[in-house]
């Protein structure tokens, strides 16, 4: 099977159904990737799948991804982790075309809530070509600095803080080797550090608050990797954004969020676990929220990290939730 790219602006009248994979080669075996299409497009009444290569860049994903919908694919498969993924369906936005997701990164949280086939490339490919379509919500952020705004969709997360300094400091090497255990060293130093930050946030347009936080993180996705519960209450396809604030006052704060975070990981999982967790005392270092619309104006400007990547410093993040954004290929008996 050959590659073949669709140039930017050329016109066709006629598609035959077909995937199109979005792909970065250093991080799949490409001889296997191909193979597992080929066994499953033709199952699924496919044309040969089209191939398009990129870099770890996600920018390159993005534009890969609005080259290939020129061909109207039946279905766009990203491979990759929740950064790549973040970029295909930015670039997907508005368009009803589903995505298919074959999970080859660190944290895999997308994959995860979504009940997608983990380290099993086979199975993730034969879901990507052959499952049902669900809608899910997307996110869309505004990130402002210096008067300059930029706006992109996630997914996932968006975070300032812990999970900020975590994507900016976590040595991407060491995470090819030992997976999500490379948080380990970037999280240790924030905690350590424990800085504060001061912000305005406005809650659906009107309501605001004044705090001082180490982390503020807003999802659509409620799981870490570790089995850790961060948002119990997320739900990624019900319209609402779901925001929670970290500002432990010293080691022993932390130990109680992360203790926290653990006992909801096990909970989440049991039957009658989440009336549990509700029922559960609140305290000052974790508060949660839910809003269709968040606004955070920052005293000065700090790291913003969504899906898992850094996108630089913002002052202001705006973010909207997009009811039903996007269409995704999940298995038949995938429940969220």
């Amino acid at each position: 099977m050959t590659d073949s790219r669709i140039a930017p602006g050329e016109q066709r009248t006629t598609f035959a159904p077909r995937a199109v994979v979005i792909f970065n080669p250093t991080a799949v075996n490409v001889a296997t990737l191909r193979e597992a299409f080929a066994r499953e497009e033709k199952a699924a009444g496919l044309e040969p799948t089209l191939f398009i290569a990129t870099t770890a860049d996600d920018d390159a994903a993005l534009v890969a991804t609005r080259e290939a919908m020129q061909g109207n694919p039946s279905v766009i498969v990203a491979v990759g982790g929740d950064g790549t993924i973040r970029a295909v369906a930015e670039a997907l936005d508005g368009r009803d075309i589903p995505l298919g997701v074959i999970p080859t990164g660190t944290g895999n949280l997308l994959a995860r809530t979504l009940q997608l086939p983990l380290m099993d490339l086979k199975r993730a490919v034969h879901v990507a070509l052959n499952g049902i379509d669900r809608p899910i919500d997307t996110v869309v952020a505004d990130l402002e600095l210096d008067g300059e705004t930029r706006s992109h969709v996630f997914l996932v997360m968006a975070g300032i803080g812990l999970d900020a300094d975590m994507a900016a400091e976590t040595d991407g090497r060491l995470k090819k080797r030992i997976g999500w255990l490379a948080y380990v060293a970037p999280i240790a130093q924030s905690v350590g550090r424990n800085r504060q930050h001061d912000a305005e946030v406005i809650i659906d347009g009107d309501e605001q608050h004044a705090l001082s936080a180490h982390t503020m993180i807003v999802g659509n996705c409620g799981s870490l990797p570790g089995n850790l519960l961060l948002l119990p209450e997320a739900v990624i396809d019900d319209g609402f954004l779901d925001a929670v604030v970290l500002r432990p006052k010293g080691p022993g704060g932390w130990a109680r969020i992360w203790s926290r975070l653990a006992v909801g990981g096990v909970l989440h999982r049991v039957k009658g676990g989440p009336q549990i967790l509700r029922a559960a005392p609140r305290f000052h270092a974790l508060r949660y929220t839910q809003a269709k619309t968040l606004e955070i104006r920052l005293h000065s400007p700090q790291r913003i990290e969504l899906d898992g990547d850094s996108f630089g410093e913002v002052s202001t993040l705006r973010v909207r939730v997009v009811h039903h954004g996007l269409t995704v290929r999940v298995p038949p008996e995938s429940v969220f």
